[in-house]
């Protein structure tokens, strides 16, 4: 053999290599031969989950968040989800609508048997349960590759390809809401691809809820195209699983986020007051800046008003939104001190302090729901 044909040789078997040697089957596990997959086969295994549930998490009170602070972040938008847990009743509905949307295989029998499933929610003392997003990951911070990364509107993401799947972002994350491919998924014939959107991942990789990223990428892009210029806020976005919930238990963001959780508010206290005649009492003293449950008060920040009563519970929260937004800020108050009254509200010392709830938008909607009128006379006693 000359020098010439040794070449020609080696060049062809480096070509073979580099067109082949890296696509899955040809040198590694073949594909597990077996009846196909159904969409029963995954109903089954929700049941078999919601049947080994774990126990509820402690909740603990957490601040709305708010813009992130992280280089790069959208100062317009930081997406995430809320979640009823008044309406749920963990019928698992959720959890399918999961799987066919983001090709999520079925787990090892002895796994499941266990009640390991690589679910991307799972159920926790009869509540849903994912991925938190939080703002200041702790699994993003460990991941040596920059796999588990942030969006800058807010989403914890993961980057497959990039994963080695040295599993540290899981044992770092708080909730344990992380899952790990310990085989391949195509090659055990555990997997479906249902949604052609999203890639199966391979074994090695972690994997977690997305928020759906894949819908909301593609409303991004319809949206730039029929609105050039317009900044794009979401609206009209909603995940898999909120979609699928019979109870609409779970609620995505949006640009009318604010409004839909004063209008869940109103609709909370006309469940509570329903058929249910009282004479209602508020009291409008030593107001503090959050509820008295909240660890990290401060001083109050109006004068005391006094005590107001009604038999009409929307007449009463106008009655008394109004008076608290007639005082002048105590001095000391975060008001006075740090000049945070919303001048765009002419002064609402509510909507300043609580910029993701809209006191006006609650009242409105109790009145519309019939709990009450916003009209009132006011009598002194």
């Amino acid at each position: 053999m000359d020098r010439r044909e040794f070449l020609k040789i080696l060049s062809a078997t480096v070509a073979g290599f580099a067109l082949f040697g890296c696509r899955d089957g040809l040198f590694g596990d073949m594909p597990v031969k077996g009846p196909r997959l159904k969409l029963a086969d995954f109903e089954n295994e929700v049941k078999l989950a919601l049947s080994k549930m774990k126990p509820g998490m402690e909740l603990v009170r957490v601040p709305m968040p708010a813009a992130l602070k992280t280089p790069g972040a959208s100062q317009e938008n930081r997406f995430g989800m809320a979640i009823d847990l008044d309406a749920c009743d963990a019928c698992g509905k959720c959890v399918l609508a999961c799987i066919q949307e983001n090709n999520i295989p079925l787990s090892a029998p002895e796994r499941a048997n266990r009640g390991q499933f690589m679910h991307w929610i799972e159920m926790c003392g009869g509540a849903p349960a994912m991925c938190f997003h939080c703002g200041d990951a702790p699994c993003e911070k460990v991941c040596p590759t920059g796999a588990a990364n942030h969006t800058p509107d807010g989403i914890s993401a993961m980057m497959y390809k990039r994963c080695t799947g040295s599993r540290f972002c899981g044992a770092n994350c708080p909730v344990h809401a992380r899952k790990f491919n310990f085989d391949d998924p195509v090659a055990s014939g555990r997997s479906l691809k249902f949604n052609a959107s999203v890639p199966v991942r391979e074994k090695g990789v972690m994997e977690k809820c997305s928020l759906c990223l894949q819908r909301l990428q593609d409303a991004r892009q319809d949206f730039k195209a029929l609105h050039p210029g317009e900044s794009f806020r979401g609206r009209g976005v909603t995940t898999a699983c909120a979609a699928a919930c019979p109870k609409n238990a779970i609620v995505p963001s949006d640009a009318n986020s604010t409004a839909i959780l004063s209008q869940k508010i109103a609709e909370y206290a006309y469940a509570v007051v329903k058929d249910r005649p009282a004479f209602h009492i508020s009291l409008i003293c030593d107001v503090s800046p959050f509820c008295d449950c909240h660890a990290e008060n401060d001083v109050p920040i109006i004068p005391d008003v006094g005590m107001l009563a009604s038999f009409d519970p929307v007449a009463l929260d106008q009655a008394c939104a109004d008076a608290v937004i007639a005082q002048t800020p105590l001095p000391g108050s975060v008001f006075f001190d740090q000049n945070t009254i919303c001048d765009c509200q002419q002064g609402d010392l509510l909507i300043a302090n609580h910029p993701d709830t809209n006191w006006k938008t609650c009242v409105e909607h109790a009145e519309k729901l019939g709990l009450g009128t916003r009209n009132y006379e006011l009598i002194k006693i």
